[in-house]
């Protein structure tokens, strides 16, 4: 199955997973979630996006040649949540593995996936494009939860037994989307409002990005 057949299931078995979490996950996030997931599990769709797959160095170069040029922000943007999502799937992918990454290890490699967001969320928001900044601005805050909580769901996914790992997609039962329907009023008034996102522009997190990196 193809990332855009499998988004649905992921949003359903997901589902529980975010419950635990407080304050909860905007549905928005959780949509967001889905679609990255199904998408990072897609070899065809990793395939596509490794041209453009940056170290942080050549992505600091990025925004000192594009920052002052009216336009280009978006460049920014899609360079900054590639690679922040490509590198937090990385991380998820070891995670799950159960490889034996110490808490202090995590904690040095989420540095960099964290900035690449509160990068794509400034531009984002310079763009004018406030949902996306507002996700974006959720992941670089709740990066620890947001991994924590997509290693755990990829567990389920492995194939018992296999080496290489391998992941199975099974579809959806009847009960799984009778419970998910049962849910559906209750987060069905969680959607990002615009208040819920900054007014104005922070210098302090594109400093913050240099920073953190």
């Amino acid at each position: 199955m193809s990332w855009k057949e499998t988004f649905r299931i992921h949003l359903v078995r997901m589902e529980k997973l975010f419950q635990k979490y407080h304050p909860p996950f905007k549905n928005d996030v959780k949509v967001y979630l889905a679609g990255y997931l199904a998408r990072y599990t897609d070899n065809q769709y990793i395939k596509q996006i490794q041209p453009y797959i940056r170290d942080l160095d050549e992505i600091k170069h990025l925004v000192m040649k594009h920052h002052h040029k009216l336009g280009q922000k978006s460049i920014l943007v899609f360079y900054a949540k590639v690679n922040a999502e490509y590198k937090m799937f990385q991380l998820t992918k070891e995670m799950s593995q159960s490889k034996s990454q110490t808490p202090l290890f995590i904690s040095l490699q989420i540095k960099e996936p964290a900035s690449l967001f509160s990068l794509a969320s400034t531009y984002s928001q310079v763009s004018g494009k406030l949902y996306q900044a507002f996700i974006y601005e959720v992941l670089y805050k709740r990066i620890w939860e947001v991994l924590e909580l997509l290693s755990e769901y990829m567990k389920s996914l492995y194939l018992e037994k296999s080496e290489p790992l391998t992941i199975r997609i099974e579809e959806l039962t009847e009960e799984e989307l009778k419970d998910f329907n049962l849910n559906f009023k209750k987060i069905l008034n969680n959607d990002i409002k615009v208040e819920d996102f900054k007014k104005s522009i922070n210098d302090d997190l594109l400093n913050n990005f240099f920073h953190l990196s």
